[in-house]
């Protein structure tokens, strides 16, 4: 859908109804959803798009962190993104797999690849 902040985008479901933003994730170097309304798990937005708070905590996982059977062959192919965004700032946990495990950044703006 559409930038909605130098943070965030709306995302839309296939009918093009919002289902809740996306962010730029400075630790997975892509995007993360979190899904808002319209979806069988939801999140809290404090509805503030230039600060954002969503709760509770946010845990990405890939590869044998979502499922314990599968093989990695390369590098990366596994992971775990486990984080808080309180009032535009995220606070990763300390089991995330990347180099800002236990860390506090500010939420980046969106890369230009991603905005309007």
């Amino acid at each position: 859908m559409a930038q909605v902040s130098r943070k965030l985008r709306s995302v839309g479901d296939a009918k093009g109804v919002h289902v809740g933003y996306s962010h730029w994730c400075p630790g997975c170097e892509h995007m993360h959803v979190i899904y808002t309304s319209n979806y069988r798990v939801m999140w809290k937005f404090n509805g503030d798009v230039e600060r954002p708070t969503f709760e509770p905590s946010v845990n990405h996982t890939w590869g044998k962190y979502a499922d314990p059977s599968f093989v990695d062959e390369y590098p990366g192919e596994s992971g775990r993104c486990h984080y808080f965004i309180r009032a535009g700032v995220i606070e990763f946990c300390g089991d995330c797999t990347h180099r800002f495990s236990g860390q506090t950044v500010a939420l980046p703006d969106l890369p230009a690849v991603h905005r309007d």
